[in-house]
C-alpha cells in the first residue's frame, strides 16, 4: 500500500508530466528576428544612446535631434530611428 502511495505522489509531482503520462516535447523554434523599432521614446533613446533622459532633452532643444509629436499623445515626443543612427554616426566620425 506504502509502495503505490509513493508511486502515484512521484506521478502527480514530476516535472514535465502529467499525471504520469509522458508529454511530447513541442519542437523548438528560432527566436524571431525582430526589426528595431522606427520611432523610439526619450526613455529608449537614452538607452540606445547610453546616456540620461536629461541629455536626449537637450540634444532635442539644441536642434541636433529632432522629436516629433504624435496626434493624441499630450506632450509625448518620438525620434526616428534614422535621426538616432545618423547622431551616433556623427559622433563616431568626431572622435576619430
Amino acid at each position: 500500500m506504502r509502495q503505490d502511495q509513493e508511486e502515484t505522489e512521484r506521478k502527480h509531482t514530476t516535472r514535465g508530466k502529467a499525471l504520469g503520462k509522458r508529454v511530447k516535447k513541442k519542437p523548438r523554434l528560432a527566436p524571431a528576428i525582430d526589426e528595431p523599432p522606427l520611432l523610439y521614446t526619450r526613455a529608449q533613446a537614452a538607452r540606445l544612446l547610453n546616456c540620461s533622459v536629461g541629455s536626449i532633452i537637450r540634444l532635442q532643444r539644441s536642434g541636433k535631434l529632432p522629436g516629433i509629436r504624435l496626434a493624441g499623445r499630450s506632450g509625448q515626443v518620438y525620434f526616428r530611428r534614422d535621426d538616432l543612427f545618423a547622431l551616433l554616426e556623427d559622433a563616431a566620425d568626431a572622435q576619430d
